[in-house]
């Protein structure tokens, strides 16, 4: 997370237990499931 966060990217951590990724990641052009 910290070199995504250094790089730039937004990062969003979904809320709750029962998601099918762990990060949302905003590279300028779309949202990323991790």
């Amino acid at each position: 997370m910290i070199a995504l966060r250094e790089a730039g990217y937004i990062i969003a951590i979904p809320f709750g237990e029962n998601t099918r990724y762990d990060l949302v990641v905003d590279d300028g052009e779309g949202l990323r499931r991790l």
